[in-house]
Formats: structure tokens, sequence, C-alpha cells
């Protein structure tokens, strides 16, 4: 009998944002843009169903055997493209029809049209532990909905890490109806770069929107302070939304992520300082250079890093003294780095490997859905 996991499934991804935003750095994007192309390399047919800055009026378009159905963001809320993704079950017919749907997974809370859809099979993916997250009242009661109502009515779920697994299930129990599974994002592997700590001069690179869960002016001055002890020392942070009065001379702006993964690569340290991040885009792809990774102390932190291992933890609260610390306990470690970089990059080859990912993915899609 032929395995089912090798016959090429038409899987439709249903977001708030398109990977077709070429030059993004957003970490939501970059985990679509990676999940499509891991799916794509692996022979199954990709179809993105979400908004687009880039187009004025709903067009399709191809891009490396992705195909892409782009609505036209106007610089649409976050509650707002919820709602307005209800265009899905108006344009599901004519998707059906031309793509022979096998599964349609939806992101989040984006996945809700879902619902009133009985074929193909839907998968919800997870992203985050919501409720939890500080959100606008109206969205924060639109997220529980998700969590009690139109979760536990999908064929599917997946979250993205243990720690959300567990959240999810226990503010939602009635979700643990649904089969589910674990699935981490697929994060390719670069080159291997590890770092010669013969120098006397350092770099640190953070990246995100300006936004206060970004913790960027805890680490500002939590740089400044470890700045006294090693003057040598730099910082640079790389995102949408800055502005001097936000980050001074530290705020670089936006990249476009493939700019943002060459400056990593030149980088000595790159630190996520945030109060609260599920799997951090730019951490993983850090690893996946074998570099020094500093992150903050979340529910899900130990998935990612074991400190002094294969990285470092900043102790909570993330405040700047914490943060300080934990950037001088890094370079005091440096002698040590070509062992946490090696560490880092297996960990991630191994945990996250696209190939890996996509077989688990797939091999959960043929088990909510018997061929």
């Amino acid at each position: 009998m032929a395995d089912p996991t090798n016959n090429p499934l038409n899987i439709c991804v249903l977001s708030a944002d398109s990977p077709y935003n070429v030059g993004s750095a957003d970490g939501f994007q970059t985990y679509i843009a990676n999940l499509c192309d891991a799916l794509k390399n692996e022979g199954h047919h990709v179809l993105v169903y979400a908004f687009s800055r880039k187009v004025k009026k709903v067009k399709q378009v191809k891009i490396n055997q992705v195909e892409y159905w782009c609505l036209p963001d106007m610089g649409y809320s976050q509650f707002k493209k919820m709602v307005l993704l209800s265009k899905f079950l108006l344009d599901f017919r004519k998707i059906h029809a031309k793509y022979k749907i096998d599964v349609i997974c939806g992101q989040g809370g984006y996945c809700w049209p879902l619902i009133f859809i009985k074929k193909p099979k839907r998968i919800a993916t997870i992203h985050g532990g919501e409720p939890f997250w500080q959100t606008p009242t109206i969205e924060k009661f639109f997220r529980v909905i998700m969590g009690k109502i139109i979760y536990p009515r999908f064929d599917g779920i997946i979250f993205i890490c243990h720690a959300i697994e567990q959240i999810a299930k226990k503010y939602y129990p009635k979700i643990t109806r649904v089969p589910s599974q674990t699935i981490y994002p697929p994060i390719p592997a670069q080159n291997l770069t590890v770092k010669k700590c013969s120098g006397i001069e350092y770099s640190l690179i953070a990246a995100g929107r300006s936004a206060q869960i970004k913790n960027f002016a805890s680490l500002i001055k939590g740089f400044e302070i470890a700045k006294q002890k090693w003057p040598n020392l730099s910082l640079s942070i790389f995102g949408p939304g800055q502005s001097k009065n936000d980050l001074g001379d530290y705020g670089k702006g936006f990249l476009p992520h493939v700019k943002l993964i060459e400056k990593i690569s030149e980088t000595d340290i790159v630190i996520v300082p945030s109060l609260n991040e599920v799997m951090p885009n730019i951490a993983l792809e850090a690893m996946a250079q074998g570099k020094v990774c500093i992150i903050g102390q979340w529910e899900t932190s130990s998935e990612i890093i074991q400190d002094s291992a294969d990285g470092y933890i900043i102790k909570t609260p993330p405040n700047s003294t914490n943060i300080s610390n934990s950037i001088k306990k890094a370079l005091k470690d440096r002698n040590n780095w070509p062992e946490i970089s090696k560490s880092a990059y297996i960990k991630i080859t191994n945990k996250f490997s696209p190939e890996k990912i996509v077989h688990e993915m797939v091999e959960f899609i043929h088990r909510i859905r018997p061929v």
C-alpha cells in the first residue's frame, strides 16, 4: 500500500497578512512564508488567501510555485481584517473549483470563516496564548469566542509549541475533543557562522515593531549599563514604526527580511527582550545561523533555549538591570560561543527542520482526513 503522506496535497492557507508583502520582516508573515516554501518544496500545492498592501484590488499572483489570492489592505486593523475575511466565504466556491482544496489551514483568530465550510477538512493553527495578551476589549472578547465556540468546531488544531497547547487547553477545555498536535514553525538552516572571539568590539541586534510589548526602552537602558563595562559594544534595533523619540540613534528603521538575515550574519548577539513572545522568528533565525541569542523568560522560552547551553535567558522581570546582566554574562562567556553556536544550530536543524515539520503536518492532515 502506498504511503499517503507521499501524495501531493492541495492546501489553502487562510491568513491576515500575505507573504506577498515582499520585504516584510514581520514574524507572522515569515512563519507563513516559511511554511508555504516548505510545503511547496515537498511537492504540495499551496494557495495563500490573505491581505496584501501591494495590491489595490483583488489580485491572484503566483511566485515560486506558491499561489497568492490577495485582498487589498488599506491599513486595516487586525480586528477589521478578521471581519473582512468573510469574503473568503464568497470566494470559496471559485477557489475550490480551481484548486480542488484538500485542507484549509486557518491562522489563529483569522480562521473563523471556516466554521461555515463543511468540506474540505479545516485546521486552525493557534499561534498565541490568546486571550492573555493585552488587547483591546473587543478583540479580547473575539478571541475568547474563538477559544470557547469556534476552535472546538474544527477538524483539527495545530499548536506552534507545547506551552501554547497547555495554556489553550487549560482555558478552552472544549478543544481537547478536537484532534490536535504541536508542530513547531519551520526554520530553514542558514550557513553556520561561528564568531571568532579575539576582538574587543561586539554588536547586538534586536528587531520588531515599535510596541510596548517589545520592551525596547528597557533594552536601551540595559545596553547603556552594559556599555559602561564594554565601551566598544554597539546596538541596532530594526523594525517598522520607529521614531527618534522612541529609540534615539539605536533605531535603524525597517529592513526587508532578506536584509535582516544578512545583518544577523554580521552581528555577534541577537537579543529579544520582549515582555512576552511565543516563537520569535528572529531568535530562531539567529540560531539557524549559529548566532548567540538572548531571549526573555516566557512560557515558551525553555522550548527555544537552554540557558548557557545554546543561548541565554533574561531573568524575569526583563527590566534594564536583568537585561544588562544577561548581556554582560554572554560577553563574559564569549570563549564558549563556538560551542553555544553549534548547539543552537543543531537544535534548529533537528527540532525546526522544514522537512521534519512538513512531514509531521502532512501526517496530521492524513490522520484527520483518512485516505
